[in-house]
């Protein structure tokens, strides 16, 4: 929610809309980190796919497929960093729609998939 939309619509500024505003700001941060993490390793995979010269891509998923048509990357990170893209979608092209359930899920239990991703791309230093 934009900050000066919910002050329009809040009425007044208490300590209680100063919270709700606090959690609205983590979760946007939250999710703009981790789409910023996602282009990361977009960017990356590309430059790898581009200089190994692999294929064409076309789209942000054709960067894990090729990586893993040439046995750079296994079908299990394949499909979780193809998941990613979808995910990097969301607050690229509507921010309302960001579910903050899964904000929170994935900063809890999903950023090792980071790291494996980080173990694929060191091989390429």
């Amino acid at each position: 929610m934009n900050t000066w939309l919910f002050f329009a619509n809040s009425g007044a500024i208490t300590f209680r809309n100063l919270l709700k505003i606090q959690s609205i700001t983590a979760a946007q941060s939250a999710s703009c980190f981790l789409q910023l993490a996602i282009e990361v390793c977009n960017d990356l995979g590309n430059h790898i796919v581009a200089d190994l010269a692999l294929g064409t891509v076309d789209s942000y998923a054709d960067v894990p497929a090729l990586l893993a048509s040439n046995g750079y990357l296994d079908e299990s990170l394949r499909l979780v960093w193809t998941r990613m893209i979808g995910f990097r979608n969301i607050p690229v092209h509507d921010y309302l729609l960001v579910d903050r359930a899964i904000v929170h899920q994935v900063l809890k239990d999903d950023l090792d998939d980071f790291e494996r991703l980080k173990r694929v791309f060191a091989q390429f230093l």
